[in-house]
């Protein structure tokens, strides 16, 4: 072999060298997937994950790639992360002593969206957030029967009816607590949830109906931190306007608004067991 031989043969195994090999026997390889999962979880969307990893190994490592997956792949991926999250927490619900709901609600762009939360013996563990018809009680219902109903299914091997059913029922019972915020709307859900829980429990002519209510009744706790957290906007607001009274008027009268007694007392109604309007015990608040 002469030297240009020699030369060609190094150019051709140099250039071999800085192409990713990711694809083999069929499939991809295991480090494909661990990458895209990494990124995926990233929260890297879907229709970009393929341009991200191109785009570090040319430009940060100088190496061509065979050829990766698409969007599809990637959509795949989230599916197959969904199920093992909710199978995961589906054990945690039917293995833990207490299992208390969380939800919440928020709008974006003119749609409703609801999540679902479950604090278990072995943590937390968020159950789905989908797009609602309505914010109401009965949305929300919808939305938690929903998930329970993917998640009895995943546990179910086959997809049994009559299995799925008693999976789904076994999840519902499961739930003994209700921890959300003093929106009207999360009193009527409890009430829909412990009709659900009635409706999972066996029963005869023979059943003792205040048992059963006892059985399937729900602790409805309500966080009382929203009126803290909302306190920074109201004083923002209310030191906005006494500096702009301080500046613009001499009158001492105007420094001061009701609206500020208002919300401490509507504040400490929350706060403080006992107290209301009457017994002015706001004033040591």
């Amino acid at each position: 072999m002469n030297l240009q031989e020699e030369i060609t043969e190094f150019k051709m195994s140099f250039e071999l060298n800085q192409i990713v090999q990711t694809f083999h026997n069929g499939k991809y390889n295991d480090t494909v997937r661990e990458v895209y999962a990494a990124l995926l979880s990233l929260n890297v969307g879907v229709n970009n994950v393929e341009k991200v990893v191109r785009t570090v190994l040319e430009k940060l490592g100088g190496l061509k790639v065979e050829r990766l997956p698409k969007r599809t792949f990637s959509e795949i991926m989230l599916v197959e992360a969904k199920a093992l999250a909710q199978m995961q927490a589906a054990e945690a619900m039917l293995t833990s002593e207490c299992n208390t709901l969380h939800t919440d609600g928020t709008k974006r762009g003119g749609h409703e969206f609801g999540g679902v939360q479950v604090g278990t013996s072995f943590g937390q563990f968020s159950l789905g957030i989908n797009e609602m018809v309505r914010g109401d009680a009965e949305s929300f219902k919808l939305l938690i029967d929903s998930v329970l109903t993917d998640m009895s299914k995943i546990l179910v091997k086959n997809s049994d009816a009559n299995l799925c059913k008693e999976s789904r029922s076994k999840l519902i019972l499961s739930i003994k607590n209700m921890m959300t915020d003093r929106h009207i709307v999360n009193q009527s859900l409890k009430s829909l949830l412990e009709k659900m829980k009635i409706e999972c429990l066996p029963t005869d002519d023979d059943t003792d109906m205040d048992l059963i209510k006892k059985m399937s009744a729900i602790n409805g706790f309500k966080c009382n931190l929203h009126v803290l957290v909302n306190f920074a906007t109201q004083a923002e607001s209310g030191l906005k306007l006494w500096e702009q009274n301080i500046l613009e008027s001499v009158d001492c009268s105007s420094f001061f608004s009701p609206s500020c007694c208002d919300f401490i007392r509507a504040s400490t109604k929350l706060c403080v067991p006992g107290a209301d309007e009457e017994i002015w015990l706001w004033f040591t608040f």
